[in-house]
């Protein structure tokens, strides 16, 4: 069983994904065009809101997936996934923390990942993995400042319309950057 998630992060309330959320998570899929576009080769559209919903590697169930909205004045301005004890017993995936681009840059998502690494911590967990499209420089320089740190390189993946190279990063839950 798996401890109660934190509730807050700075202003941002915080929820577990559920339907009441889908059309909300559709507007907030549409203000970070920017991401898709740079991961993916597209706007947003229906897969990615079911892959939110859905996505899980094989091997897992629903019940190691923990899906989470960030809200800030009732809307949808971020979102979380976490699969827990994947790829290995232990280590969690972090699938996508994507923040709305007004809240881009004031340091929320480095809180997030903070209070969600100590949540867990808390549950078994001792490390995060994750995965970073080498067309998102961006993005790798945010985790890398972080504290994660490559550990594998995968060639050539399928994502969205092109293929790119992934950059395999983690990060012990009880290191801080």
């Amino acid at each position: 069983m798996t401890t109660a998630p934190p509730e807050r992060v700075a202003e941002l309330e915080i929820e577990t994904l559920d339907a009441k959320h889908a059309d909300a998570l559709v507007e907030h899929f549409e203000r970070c065009t920017d991401y898709f576009e740079t991961v993916l080769g597209h706007p947003p559209g229906p897969a990615e809101r079911q892959s939110t919903f859905i996505a899980l590697p094989e091997g897992k169930t629903y019940d190691d997936k923990f899906t989470f909205v960030f809200i800030f004045e009732s809307k949808v301005v971020g979102d979380l996934d976490l699969i827990r004890d994947y790829p290995e017993s232990g280590e969690w995936w972090l699938g996508v923390l994507l923040l709305d681009p007004s809240i881009r840059s004031m340091g929320l998502g480095s809180d997030i990942l903070e209070a969600f690494s100590n949540w867990v911590a808390e549950n078994g967990g001792r490390a995060i993995r994750l995965a970073v499209a080498s067309k998102n420089p961006e993005g790798l320089r945010f985790w890398q400042h972080r504290g994660f740190v490559e550990i594998e390189r995968k060639e050539n993946v399928p994502l969205g319309v092109w293929r790119d190279d992934l950059i395999i990063m983690r990060r012990p839950t009880d290191e801080e950057p």
